[in-house]
This record gives C-alpha cells, sequence and structure tokens, in this order.
C-alpha cells in the first residue's frame, strides 16, 4: 500500500506508549491530536538533516504566521504551500520532507506556510494568513530568491482546500502561474461516490473527515453552502494539477474540481494514484511509490506550465 501512515493513536502508541489511554477514547481533544501527530511524525520521519532551510514569521498586529524558507537561488518560480492536516493539525515540521522533495522536483523556492488552526480559529482564519503569505511571496521580501515567472500556489488535503480557496480570492488581482492540489479536501459535501467506497480508507476515514469540517467551519449550513464547487467561480484559476490517492474518501473532490475546469476550457489535468492512499506525501523520503505518484504528479503540472 503506497503511502500508508497509521492513524493518530496508532502513532501514539507505537513511538509514546505513556499516552495509549490518552488516545483511546473517540473524543481526543483537538490540543492533544496536534502534540501526538507533530511528535510521532517527527520522530517517525528521519533522514532530513542537513538540507538548506531557515524559518522565519510574517509579523501582522497581533498575530505572527511562522513559514519556512526552501532557497532556490536559481529557481524560476516561488512555491507558495499550506500543509495538510485537517486545519486542526499539522505543522512545518510534519510536511518537511515533502517540502524538500517539491524544491528539488520543481526545481523552485518553496515557502511553507503555517497557517492559524481550528477549532480555535475557524474558517475563513486560514486564507487570510494565507493571502497575507502570498503578499508576502509577492512582495520580493529579500529573505526570498527572485522568481521571474512568479507564484505558484501548493497544498495538500486540508492545505488544499487553502490553497484553492486563496487562489479563488486572488487571481484576479494577483497573476498566479500555477495551482498544484494533492488530494484535497475542497468542499464539505459527501454525496460523492468516494465517500461511501472509501468510509473506511487508512490514513483517513469519513467520521475523521466530518470532524475536520466541523471543527473548521461549524455548523452554519450557509457558510457550508458557500463552499460549494460551481464552474461560475472557477473563470480566473491558473493552470491546475490534482493528483488523488485512488483509496481516500477526498478522491472525488479533485475530480470535480478538473472535471469543472475542463468544461470552461481551463488548462487542467487530475492524477489518480493508484494503490494510494490519503497522506502519502508526507513520506515521500521513506517510501518509493509516494515518490513516484509525486514526481508524477510534478511532471503532469510542469507539462502544464509550458
Amino acid at each position: 500500500m503506497i503511502g500508508f501512515i497509521p492513524d493518530i493513536p496508532g502513532l501514539a502508541t507505537q513511538h509514546f506508549p505513556a499516552w495509549r489511554k490518552a488516545v483511546a477514547g473517540s473524543d481526543v481533544p483537538f490540543a492533544l491530536t496536534r502534540r501526538i501527530f507533530a511528535a510521532a511524525i517527527g520522530k517517525s520521519l528521519r533522514g532530513c538533516e542537513g538540507e538548506n532551510y531557515f524559518d522565519e514569521f510574517i509579523t501582522l498586529p497581533g498575530r505572527e504566521i511562522p513559514i519556512r524558507i526552501y532557497p532556490q537561488h536559481d529557481g524560476e518560480h516561488t512555491v507558495v504551500y499550506f500543509h495538510g492536516g485537517g486545519c486542526v493539525s499539522g505543522n512545518l515540521d510534519t510536511h518537511h520532507g515533502f517540502c524538500l522533495a517539491m524544491r528539488n522536483l520543481l526545481g523552485a523556492t518553496v515557502l511553507s506556510v503555517h497557517c492559524r488552526r481550528a477549532p480555535e480559529n475557524p474558517h475563513p482564519a486560514q486564507v487570510g494568513d494565507a493571502l497575507e503569505a502570498i503578499r508576502y511571496a509577492s512582495s520580493c521580501s529579500g529573505l526570498l530568491p527572485e522568481s521571474p515567472k512568479g507564484l505558484i500556489l501548493a497544498g495538500d488535503s486540508a492545505g488544499g482546500f487553502v490553497a484553492f480557496r486563496s487562489a479563488l480570492a486572488i487571481s484576479e488581482v494577483l497573476r498566479i502561474r500555477g495551482l498544484l492540489l494533492f488530494y484535497p479536501a475542497l468542499e464539505p459535501d459527501y454525496s460523492k461516490p468516494s465517500f461511501t467506497l472509501h468510509a473506511q480508507a487508512p490514513g483517513l476515514t469519513l467520521e475523521t473527515l466530518r470532524q475536520y469540517w466541523d471543527a473548521l467551519l461549524g455548523y452554519d449550513h450557509a457558510v457550508r453552502d458557500r463552499l460549494a464547487l460551481t464552474a461560475a467561480d472557477l473563470r480566473h484559476l491558473p493552470p491546475t494539477a490534482v493528483v488523488v490517492a485512488e483509496q481516500d474518501p477526498l478522491r472525488d473532490d479533485g475530480a470535480t474540481l478538473v472535471r469543472l475546469l475542463d468544461q470552461l476550457g481551463k488548462p487542467a489535468a487530475c492524477l489518480i494514484a493508484t494503490g494510494a492512499t490519503h497522506g502519502f506525501c508526507r513520506v515521500v523520503q521513506q517510501d518509493a511509490g509516494a515518490m513516484a505518484w509525486v514526481e508524477a504528479g510534478i511532471s503532469e503540472f510542469r507539462r502544464l506550465l509550458t
């Protein structure tokens, strides 16, 4: 099985046996989930030491946005990347290996962004942070190498949602060169076939997905309705490549987006990573199959940009 990552309780009991009781119940506080997820992933993923990167903050009134910069001094693009984790967990460390892979495969500077998390900061706080990071990247900060061909927005899972919503919000006023999404969560609509077919898939279950959307959006149906995918909203999107995992309840979200873009005649491509599960990007440094699908997705994305 490509890119399989055990669920958070599994990681916790493997690396931190003392936490077994804490994660045994179904109602695990998000704060504890974050701690377990970050610590377990950080302990299980090794081999990325010695790479060229540095941490910084985008400072704003009342808050700071943590970022990690992976410079590529002869690169043509800057990738502004948003990590997964349901918008409730994940951080700059949990997706570090994937950012290294993107820099190497795209030959681009990568700016990884850690947005505010739900439920303490519900939608659209994450998109607000993302837009600040995009403006920061577009301002040609002295910390970032010049990228003559512009910005690429990228994200995986919930980070794909943030990248997608940010592209919708900013593409009319700022030229975005491309949009690269891996198994994105795009709308809180569970009627697509993959949500039933892969409801108990390893890596992400439908029940966990529901919890993430509830934490991010609350229970206001008007908010949820405004997030529905419609072709009319997509007219200004840049060339878009989507890579979805075959064994993932979110598989049909990405496929639906690309189908709508095709109807508009927009450059778009959807690649189904056969045998892969949700979250495979996080293990590209350890799993050759996961790396192969990331390479294939980025190759397809590069084709769209030519």
